[in-house]
C-alpha cells in the first residue's frame, strides 16, 4: 500500500493490547482500513504479529512516537505527537524511506507539518476540518486525513465537503463489530467491501 492510495486510517485505542489489539487491526483492515496507527504500549510479539497482517493484506502499519520500534519492527513508518518529539529529529534518525505522520489542531499547526515535511497530516476537528483543507487547497502537497470523527453522520458531513481521507479512532467506533463498523465509513467512500 501506498500512502497516496491510503484513505482509511484507523489509530487503534489505548485500551487494546495483545491478541484484542491484533483482532482489532484485522477487522479494521477487513473493513476497508488502508493504513493502521498503534499507539498502545505493547509487546514486540503482538505488534509483530499486527504488522504481519498489515503485510499480508496490504495495509500500512505505523506507529506512535517511537523510532527505535518503527525500526526494529520494520513498521512503515511513525506518528509523531508535536508535543512528544521534534519533526527534524524524528527525520534526521529514520530511514527516508520511513513514513512520518503528525497532527494538527489549527490551520497554522496544519501548514507547519506540510512546511517541515511531514508525509501526511491527520487534523483533528471532525467535521470542522471543511474549512481547514479549503483553506489548505493550494498548499497541500501531502495527503490530508480529517480525524476526531465521532460518527458516521459527521463523516457523511465531511464527505459532502469534498474530504476523502479519514482517520478514526477505534475509541469513536462501535465496537461490536470492528469490521462493519469500518467498512460503514469505507461505503461513504463509494467503497465496496
Amino acid at each position: 500500500m501506498k500512502l497516496e492510495d491510503a484513505f482509511i486510517y484507523v489509530v487503534l485505542g489505548d485500551g487494546l493490547s495483545g491478541p484484542a489489539l491484533v483482532e482489532a487491526g484485522t477487522a479494521a483492515i477487513a473493513g476497508g482500513a488502508d493504513a493502521l496507527q498503534v499507539r498502545t504500549d505493547t509487546d514486540d510479539a503482538t505488534l509483530q504479529a499486527l504488522r504481519g497482517t498489515c503485510r499480508e493484506e496490504e495495509a500500512l502499519f505505523l506507529l506512535r512516537d517511537d523510532m527505535e520500534r518503527v525500526e526494529g519492527l520494520d513498521a512503515d513508518g511513525m506518528h509523531l505527537s508535536p508535543e512528544r518529539m521534534d519533526f527534524g529529529i524524528a527525520r534526521a534518525m529514520l530511514d527516508e524511506a520511513r513514513l512520518i505522520g503528525m497532527t494538527s489542531r489549527s490551520l497554522d499547526d496544519a501548514r507547519l507539518a506540510i512546511e517541515v515535511g511531514a508525509d501526511y497530516v491527520l487534523h483533528e476537528g471532525g467535521a470542522g476540518c471543511i474549512g481547514t483543507f479549503a483553506a489548505l487547497h493550494d498548499e497541500a502537497r501531502v495527503p490530508l486525513f480529517a480525524s476526531g470523527i465521532t460518527s458516521l453522520e459527521e463523516a457523511r458531513e465531511l464527505v459532502g465537503g469534498n474530504i476523502f481521507r479519514l482517520c478514526l479512532n477505534t475509541e469513536h467506533l462501535e465496537t461490536g463489530n470492528m469490521t462493519e463498523a469500518v467498512a460503514g465509513y469505507a461505503r461513504l467512500l463509494g467503497r465496496s467491501i
